[in-house]
């Protein structure tokens, strides 16, 4: 080969290296690749397994929607994680489910209604109970955490951040629940407690399916808001199992009793 050409195709393959080089310094840095985002949707649903009890004395009870008194854990980066209307969801679910476990046992419901002060004068005399409950949870969720890594892009390292779901101290992702749920039976006229059970020293946990890895924190948010879901879908049929033990026709009726007594030293 003479030197001239030698000379040539050494230019060429310089030229080559030159471009391949320009070309891989103007690409952006790969970004972390999100994992599949599952889709759960809530699943809060009771069903006695029992035959229907008539109702032989018109007893009616007045169901109170089931209020929330939540406080969520921090959950990483600079505010909690919205969890939406899931705990709206809930008390919707457990009023139905209320409904029909008093109306198969032999009761006749009315409501639900707000609380107990948007129930009319005659919706309060009609009613022989009120059932208000009530759930009282802290709710603890993993935390998000910022991961950061300086990528080579040829001019220079360039930051790039991916965000990743983790319970506090680099552990498993899980929900935590801690609390209990109150059920308080009143006169609806005084609006007098006359009963209450609860379901007490409630310590729940789940640890979550998947550990989202993403560089976009509302995906990593997504997959933390259903992991929260599976979690409340598994914890309200305990909850619901347990009221069904507690509202059954004997009971009510000797706490109808103990009601009317109460009503009738009253002057309306």
């Amino acid at each position: 080969m003479s030197d001239s050409l030698r000379h040539s195709l050494s230019t060429l393959i310089l030229i080559v290296f030159g471009l391949l080089a320009a070309g891989s310094a103007g690409k952006p840095a790969a970004q972390p690749k999100a994992e599949p985002i599952p889709d759960v949707e809530p699943a809060f649903s009771f069903k006695l397994s029992e035959e229907k009890v008539e109702n032989s004395d018109n007893f009616t009870i007045a169901i109170i929607q089931p209020a929330w008194k939540l406080e969520q854990g921090a959950s990483g980066g600079d505010s909690p994680v919205d969890i939406g209307d899931l705990p709206k969801q809930f008390s919707k679910a457990m009023a139905h489910d209320f409904e029909s476990m008093l109306t198969t046992r032999g009761m006749n419901v009315s409501g639900p209604f707000p609380s107990i002060d948007e129930m009319t004068f005659p919706d309060k005399k009609q009613s022989d109970l009120a059932v208000e409950p009530k759930i009282e949870i802290e709710l603890k969720l993993p935390v998000i955490h910022v991961n950061t890594e300086y990528v080579n892009q040829g001019a220079g390292p360039v930051p790039m951040q991916s965000y990743v779901m983790q319970s506090p101290g680099g552990t498993d992702p899980k929900v935590t629940a801690t609390g209990a749920v109150y059920f308080e039976v009143k006169e609806p006229l005084s609006n007098q407690k006359v009963w209450k059970k609860s379901v007490s020293d409630l310590k729940e946990s789940k640890v979550c399916a998947q550990r989202a890895v993403s560089a976009d924190r509302d995906g990593v948010e997504r997959v933390l808001r259903g992991c929260v879901t599976e979690f409340l879908n598994d914890l309200y049929p305990k909850v619901m199992k347990q009221a069904a033990k507690y509202f059954t026709r004997d009971e009510m009726v000797l706490v109808r009793a103990q009601s009317k007594e109460l009503r009738e030293k009253k002057v309306y």
